[in-house]
């Protein structure tokens, strides 16, 4: 967690907090009052490294730090109330929610962090600021005016949670579905962002993901380095089905969205549509959700299996039903004690049956059982068709 900002901010300070949201993979960049120190485009694609931080920050007259937002740190978006009668509005409604997010105390009024969709709209009480295009002041920054900004509810140790801004009372369904980004307003005396270009049409995606369980899908299922992505998406999709297994392509589409965008800074293949297709040939291999036990699998498979079914029928809908958990052309472990327990026969007639499918093309060896006396079982693969 962040210490909490003394009355005065100086280069020493502003350079350690710096240091730490950058561990957060969050783009920082230093700024003189409300405006970046120098170009800030280049870390719009990618947060600046400790090395280059420090050498940004030890430029002279530097007054404070702020954060590029949306794709550049992650999906990071801040709801920017600048006007404090506002805030206490929405934090009335959604007390839960003002007593966790992330919430800092600027000049005028609140800023509330959260990780959500991209976009950028201009709102009658202040901004909703998601996109690369725009960047926030961070405590300890010292405002123009002389306010320090500070944490009024401090970081959590982990990740934001994935936040709909529209079920979070942070942004309208009007507002939410307008497809043009604006530019923040020139006159406001109290606007923390700047842009060097005309802000992109672009759609806005609303995010139901409000729900924890899918905020820990996201992070359970984030890649740690390269080449991971396809491994990862398969994952997700495979969690995904634990939890909303009915889920539409829209609903489904948010979440991934959410995912790309907090994958970006790690994943080399960054274009959306590709990580889209991806995900959604995942999601049509997998059968099972991921987390079913041998108990679950073996029900699954007794559904499949005909009332009057020999034990031959009953091991082929238990190769079948591992398959499906599996996920299609994937490879399960089947121990012949553990099958014959599952069919109700020995061991040693599980072992003939499984060597009649092999034969039979209905299922495939791929890795043999290890030696005698190992626990390491043999794998294969269903190949007669799954229901």
């Amino acid at each position: 967690m962040l210490p909490q900002t003394s009355p005065t901010s100086n280069p020493a300070e502003l350079l350690d907090a710096a240091l730490k949201f950058a561990a957060r993979r969050w783009s920082i960049i230093p700024t003189i009052g409300k405006r970046a120190a120098g170009l800030w485009k280049p870390f719009q694609d990618r947060p600046a490294d400790g090395r280059t931080l420090r050498r940004m920050f030890a430029r002279k007259g530097i007054t404070g730090l702020a954060v590029i937002l949306g794709s550049a740190s992650g999906g990071l978006a801040c709801r920017d109330y600048d006007d404090a009668d506002a805030y206490r509005r929405w934090a009335a409604a959604h007390p839960d929610l003002a007593a966790t997010l992330p919430t800092v105390k600027t000049s005028r009024g609140y800023h509330v962090y959260f990780a959500g969709p991209d976009g950028f709209h201009d709102l009658e009480y202040g901004e909703y600021r998601g996109d690369a295009g725009h960047y926030c002041l961070l405590p300890p920054s010292a405002h123009p005016n002389g306010p320090i900004y500070t944490w009024r509810i401090p970081l959590p140790d982990g990740e934001l949670p994935v936040l709909d801004p529209v079920r979070a009372g942070l942004l309208t369904l009007t507002q939410a579905d307008s497809s043009k980004l604006k530019h923040p307003s020139r006159s406001s005396k109290d606007k923390l962002t700047h842009t060097q270009a005309p802000p992109k049409q672009t759609q806005s995606y609303t995010l139901h993901v409000s729900d924890g369980s899918i905020d820990d899908v996201i992070r359970a299922t984030l890649p740690n380095g390269p080449g991971q992505r396809n491994r990862r998406l398969f994952d997700l999709a495979r969690r995904l089905k634990s939890v909303m297994p009915d889920a539409t392509m829209d609903s489904l589409e948010v979440i991934v969205r959410a995912w790309h965008t907090r994958a970006l800074a790690i994943i080399t293949t960054k274009e959306w549509l590709i990580t889209w297709i991806d995900f959604r040939t995942a999601w049509a291999k997998v059968k099972r959700p991921i987390g079913a036990t041998m108990a679950e699998i073996v029900t699954a498979a007794k559904g499949q299996t005909p009332t009057n079914a020999d034990a031959i029928g009953k091991l082929t809908s238990l190769c079948r039903s591992l398959q499906e958990h599996h996920g299609a052309g994937r490879v399960w472990p089947l121990a012949c004690r553990m099958a014959g327990s599952k069919i109700g026969v020995g061991h040693d007639t599980a072992a003939r049956i499984i060597k009649m499918l092999c034969s039979e093309g209905t299922i495939e060896l791929v890795t043999p059982a290890g030696p005698k006396g190992s626990k390491r079982a043999a794998e294969y693969r269903f190949l007669g068709g799954m229901s």
